[in-house]
């Protein structure tokens, strides 16, 4: 799909960018909210491998204000980020693979990590591309006007208050971090900085999402980074080779890209401002499901209105329930064949299939966290029985605990994210992304986080994973959830 270019684009003088590479890469409004967030992270997916700061300034160009203040400009680092560590995982998948076809003895204990740093980056980019569905099927780029950000006057940008009120100002976690100000407040007061603008998010049910991807995603790509400096290290790769100096130029550039550790805390605030809201018990029955969120493929669906938020949190319990159901509807139909000497056999939860059927017996340990989540999230566990029929609770972001909670509620979002697009790529026929072995491992790593043991029996598909990671490295395709083939070179 063409993109439209902006003559006339507010700011189109910022010192130090390019302009004719500007008119190539970047959007004007009309054209974005035509293109679609997700469609534009996708196209942008080549310049951010390459250099993440600079591919993140060319995603943000068409947005109010560089996107300092714009949900859509946290969203498009993290996908920035994600492309920048997929890029040095591909390499290291290839060196890995080759030394160990060469017989070089050691070579194949790094094939379990990469594998796992492939899932990794797997489940973030899947709720990453949720949340820019989500953002863009409301019309996240707005004029520059209604952007509301605090120092407007208005309840978007992170100041002081809970979502929708702001984000993390005064009161952040940790004495003089993001709660100062913000990434790009330099340290302002109340309110004179943050992350992004949440008003409106909040307002259309996406600020959870938004919040749990910036705070996430930074988190869990810094782990994958340290797991690739130590694999390259000991394939042999020192600090001036070509591929640690990727990573090193990586390390740089996530400070101007809005995805480094001040940022992920800055977010950090805004989910344990919203976890009363966010992660409280459901009182209406779940919100219900928008599973066009989940097909990547297909265009954006309308969510004006929706609680975005609230439908990926329930699609963790409604598509695990969907799991054991086919499950149990296999393992009938195989003991009815046995009954009548056909043969047959397999278990519950999944049939015939021990990987899927593993998946669902993960997916309702997961959801019990959730329940548990929601229980210690209400205003009776945290102001005591008193408050029980009082307003929602209030969380402080300077409270170990509080912080600890949206954690979990960062990682369960991460979790629903993965059972849903696993979901939608079976339905649509996808051979890896609709399989179970990748969501297995993905969902495993994620429960190992929480603290939550793995049910008994779980298998560890880490062979079929590298399996999948490898060929893709020998073949010249990127390491994300499009299986988006390389250009040579």
């Amino acid at each position: 799909m063409a993109l439209t270019f902006g003559a006339g684009q507010p700011g189109m003088d910022r010192p130090g960018m390019d302009r004719p590479g500007m008119d190539r890469l970047g959007a004007d409004q009309v054209g974005l909210d035509r293109l679609g967030l997700d469609r534009l992270a996708r196209v942008l997916r080549p310049v951010f491998r390459r250099d993440l700061a600079r591919g993140h300034a060319r995603g943000v160009w068409p947005l109010p204000d560089g996107g300092r203040r714009e949900p859509a400009g946290a969203l498009l680092g993290c996908a920035a980020l994600l492309a920048a560590t997929g890029a040095v995982l591909h390499t290291a998948t290839r060196r890995v693979d080759t030394l160990a076809r060469r017989g070089e003895p050691g070579a194949g204990q790094w094939r379990p990590v990469l594998a796992a740093a492939f899932v990794d980056l797997l489940a973030c980019e899947s709720l990453t591309v949720v949340a820019l569905r989500a953002l863009a099927g409301r019309g996240a780029v707005r004029e520059a006007g209604d952007t509301a950000g605090p120092e407007a006057g208005g309840a978007g940008g992170p100041g002081e208050g809970g979502p929708g009120e702001g984000g993390p100002g005064e009161g952040g976690p940790g004495e003089g971090g993001p709660g100062a100000g913000g990434p790009d407040s330099g340290g302002a007061g109340a309110g004179g900085g943050g992350v992004a603008g949440e008003g409106a998010a909040g307002r259309d049910g996406t600020a959870g999402l938004v919040a749990a991807v910036g705070y996430a995603v930074p988190l869990l790509a810094g782990e994958v980074l340290g797991d690739l400096e130590l694999v390259l290290n000991e394939c042999g790769l020192g600090a001036d080779s070509p591929e640690r100096r990727m990573l090193a130029k990586i390390a740089r550039d996530r400070g101007a890209a809005r995805v480094d550790g001040a940022a992920a805390a800055g977010w950090q605030a805004c989910l344990v401002r919203g976890l009363g809201a966010w992660a409280g018990p459901v009182r209406h029955g779940e919100p219900p499901e928008l599973p066009a969120l989940f097909r990547l493929e297909d265009a954006v669906p309308d969510t004006a209105g929706a609680d975005c938020h609230g439908a990926v949190a329930a699609t963790l319990t409604a598509a695990t329930a969907r799991l054991a159901r086919a499950g149990d509807s296999a393992a009938a139909t195989a003991a009815a064949a046995a009954a009548d000497g056909d043969g047959g056999g397999g278990g519950g939860g999944g049939g015939g299939d021990p990987a899927r059927a593993a998946l669902a017996r993960l997916g309702r340990r997961l959801v019990t966290e959730q329940r548990a989540l929601r229980a210690a999230c209400t205003p009776a566990a945290v102001h005591g029985p008193a408050a029980v029929h009082g307003p929602a609770a209030v969380h402080d972001p300077a409270d170990p605990a509080a912080r600890a909670l949206a954690d979990r509620q960062a990682l369960l979002l991460l979790a629903a994210a993965v059972l849903g697009v696993r979901e939608a790529a079976a339905v649509s026929g996808a051979r890896f992304l609709g399989g179970p072995q990748w969501a297995l491992l993905a969902l495993g790593r994620i429960a190992g986080r929480l603290g939550a043991p793995l049910p008994a029996g779980t298998p560890a598909p880490h062979t079929e994973v590298w399996a999948e990671l490898a060929a893709r490295g020998a073949q010249g395709v990127d390491c994300d959830v499009y299986a988006t083939r390389l250009l040579p070179g």
